[in-house]
């Protein structure tokens, strides 16, 4: 199973095909507060995604932007870095980076912060 980040913006299938076909279970959605950079227009924020794990799989990763910022135009700040995590049943937790590939057992779970968007135009408090 690979699981991209972006790929789940456009469209959000039914959970049940995601329990049955793809032996995972979405956790949970939201907005990632602040992760836009400053600007006389702010960068849009990222989400956080959460994603538990049915049964025994291997996955892999695959992203950008987690160790190159979302730069800003104009003056603008750049946006935060995203972030992958591995969460095992047991709460430990492991940094994934950009691309990995990892086994997962039921209960574990992947934690996707999508980076945020550079600004645009010199932040207010900088003039």
């Amino acid at each position: 199973m690979t699981v991209n980040p972006g790929a789940d913006h456009a469209a959000h299938p039914p959970p049940d095909l995601h329990r049955s076909r793809l032996a995972r279970n979405r956790s949970g959605c939201s907005i990632r507060q602040g992760s836009g950079g400053q600007g006389k227009y702010r960068g849009g924020d990222g989400l956080v995604r959460e994603i538990e794990f049915l049964k025994p799989l291997n996955v892999a990763i695959l992203s950008e932007r987690r160790v190159y910022a979302p730069y800003g135009l104009e003056g603008g700040e750049p946006g935060a870095l995203g972030e992958n995590w591995f969460v095992k049943k047991d709460g430990t937790s492991l940094n994934l980076g950009g691309k990995n590939e990892i086994s997962v057992q039921p209960g574990d779970r992947i934690r996707i912060l999508t980076p945020g968007g550079g600004g645009y135009g010199t932040p207010d408090h900088l003039t």
